[in-house]
């Protein structure tokens, strides 16, 4: 099958991939994807028709003969837009990066796998997810892993989950806002930054850099510490081990994996947010 066709078959089957309701992958609109990836071969009009056809075909709103018809055209056009702009190899690249798409949202709504080790092809990848809830295996904590999507089809921040169940994660909400790296925190409990006195009133909007000097030490009302919040940098590659797969992030120019750490008194992590800052082209 040449890239083209497995390209546009690619698309097709993210369109018609229905997530469970509470499905650990949260993605990028496929319609958004779409427009992300062929922008870079359709003109706008054959773009927006595309987009439509895609949406039909993702509510069952189109004919099986129609959509065939579709996928042949549109396969020609993608194959004649890359002899002429001499991007030869385009559609295989993007045909990576959906492959591995459709990869880990197999992976992270299984119910058969045992075990996994996934090793993206790509850092691209990243610019669609936009969050990856890893279960732990016993012992560990959650990990949520942050992709960044690009400016051109993010819709909204990406206020990360807080699924355990201590007072500190109660109180915090993570949210990540667009291509800025850092994590930005509403905090609702007494904190300190360095040497500085307690805070007793709520923060938010705090942007937790990774470095100490912005860790916080977190307190309840009557000052007692609970934990701490801190952010560092990763070197890459990074592999992250869940208790069903593990999902390895490829070193990259121009990336950067910072984790944000949530911990007890005793500086034992409860949950890791890492967010994959992946350089828009």
């Amino acid at each position: 099958m040449d890239s083209a066709l497995a390209l546009v078959l690619n698309l097709q089957k993210l369109s018609l991939y229905s997530p469970a309701a509470q499905s650990a992958l949260a993605t990028a609109r496929p319609e958004d994807i779409v427009a992300d990836t062929l922008g870079r071969l359709l003109a706008e009009h054959e773009l927006q028709q595309a987009q439509n056809i895609f949406r039909q075909i993702g509510s069952s709103a189109i004919s099986a003969a129609a959509a065939f018809q579709f996928t042949g055209g549109l396969a020609r056009a993608i194959r004649e837009k890359e002899k002429q702009s001499h991007q030869i190899a385009a559609s295989s690249m993007i045909n990576r990066v959906l492959e591995d798409i459709l990869m880990l949202r197999f992976i992270a709504d299984s119910q058969v796998i045992d075990y996994i080790d996934f090793r993206p092809k790509n850092i691209e990848l990243f610019h669609y997810i936009s969050k990856l809830d890893v279960e732990p295996a016993p012992g560990e904590p959650a990990v949520v892993l942050v992709g960044t999507l690009p400016r051109s089809i993010v819709k909204h921040d990406i206020t990360a989950s807080l699924k355990n169940d201590s007072y500190i994660e109660r109180k915090t909400e993570i949210i990540y806002r667009g291509a800025p790296p850092y994590p930005r925190l509403n905090l609702k409990l007494p904190f300190r930054c360095g040497s500085r006195d307690i805070k007793k009133v709520p923060r938010f909007e705090w942007i937790q850099r990774h470095s100490q000097e912005h860790d916080l030490e977190v307190y309840t009302f009557q000052e007692r510490l609970i934990g701490s919040i801190q952010t560092r940098d990763i070197e890459l590659p990074y592999t992250i081990e869940g208790k069903k797969f593990s999902i390895t992030i490829p070193k990259q120019e121009d990336t950067l994996l910072l984790e944000t750490s949530i911990l007890d008194q005793r500086r034992n992590p409860l949950t890791r947010y890492i967010r994959v800052a992946v350089a828009e082209k």
